[in-house]
């Protein structure tokens, strides 16, 4: 509830996640999301990820601030591509991450 409240002050943030998530000082370039995940790819090369929070308190507990993966430093994310289990990173190689969470 507290970070809703700083969205709400704060004219520059634009979703009541950005702040928890540690994306306030990051340019998102890759998002995908469905029914209930979401998951954004940064000009840094991090990744987060959140779930709906109408699924309560397993949502927090599966979601992810931005975070730096050294996988993603020399090799970029090109797409993310999310179903409700898991997020597909594609690479500027070809090559593909994913993470998943289990409810």
């Amino acid at each position: 509830m507290l970070h809703f409240l700083k969205f709400l002050q704060n004219p520059n943030v634009h979703h009541p996640k950005t702040i928890p998530l540690a994306l306030i000082t990051e340019k998102i370039i890759n998002i995908s999301a469905t029914a209930i995940r979401c998951s954004v790819s940064t000009e840094s090369g991090k990744v987060a990820t959140w779930l709906d929070e109408l699924l309560g308190h397993v949502a927090s507990r599966l979601e992810h601030p931005a975070q730096a993966f050294t996988e993603f430093t020399l090799d970029r994310i090109v797409s993310l591509h999310t179903c409700a289990l898991y997020t597909v990173a594609r690479l500027e190689s070809g090559t593909l991450y994913w993470w998943y969470e289990l409810f």
